[in-house]
């Protein structure tokens, strides 16, 4: 919500003095991870003091929203994430994770998904070229590889190289994605459900599994779109 109410202003005003600092307080240190800021307080202080800036891109999704058909466009620095997504980050969010901890909620809230999910599948179209995707579990779509509570995508991308992934996780059954699930926090399965590197991503029917999930929360539905939005962040203390 922060990101998406300061990148429209530095969009119509790229010389904005505006700068955007994170201070770790205990949630997710996904985005910390991922642009090299110090988890501990008074470190990531006296850097940002400092005033030392890089400027890093972000994701622009357009989307439906969650109860009617107007479409929104908002903004994000992780991921999205397209099948399962949002029943996981529902299920955290909803006690599991205060419950047990981060990383035993989450995979928690991840086996009830598998359970009760029925991979459809995708028409996506990516930077122009339309895919089909069979068997859909998740569409990894973003710029962090850190996903949430410890799953990874091990892929080769920076945050100001202006390219955001796709990661289809596809075409298998439910008892062989129970068996690469300790892959999905080592990120190793990438190299097996191959990365595409896009700039513009188009989403168009999952077949019932519609729901969009970014940054850690179900948002809306399907149709959406997902652009880069290159160096647009100006991110202190790295």
């Amino acid at each position: 919500e922060v990101i998406s109410g300061v990148v429209p202003v530095l969009e119509q005003n790229p010389d904005s003095a505006c700068r955007f600092g994170v201070i770790y307080t205990g949630t997710s240190p996904d985005f910390c991870s991922f642009h090299g800021l110090s988890l501990n307080p008074d470190v990531i202080v006296n850097r940002i003091l400092a005033g030392h800036t890089r400027h890093v891109d972000l994701c622009r999704i357009v989307h439906r929203c969650e109860d009617s058909e107007q479409m929104v466009s908002r903004y994000f620095s992780c991921s999205a994430n397209f099948g399962m997504g949002a029943a996981i980050a529902r299920g955290s969010n909803t006690g599991l994770r205060k419950r047990f901890g981060d990383f035993i909620g989450t995979l928690l809230s991840m086996l009830d998904a598998i359970r009760n999910y029925t991979p459809p599948c995708f028409q996506l179209k990516i930077d122009g070229n339309e895919r089909d995707f069979d068997q859909v579990h998740n569409i990894f779509i973003g710029k962090n590889p850190y996903i949430a509570s410890g799953i990874r995508l091990k892929l080769d991308i920076a945050a100001d190289d202006g390219r955001m992934y796709v990661v289809a996780l596809h075409g298998i059954s439910k008892l062989r994605l129970l068996s690469i699930l300790p892959r999905v926090y080592t990120g190793s399965f990438c190299s097996e459900f191959k990365p595409v590197f896009c700039h513009e991503v188009e989403t168009y029917d999952g077949n019932g599994a519609d729901e969009v999930e970014y940054d850690g929360d179900p948002q809306g539905r399907l149709p959406a779109r997902i652009s880069i939005i290159p160096r647009i962040l100006p991110v202190l203390g790295g």
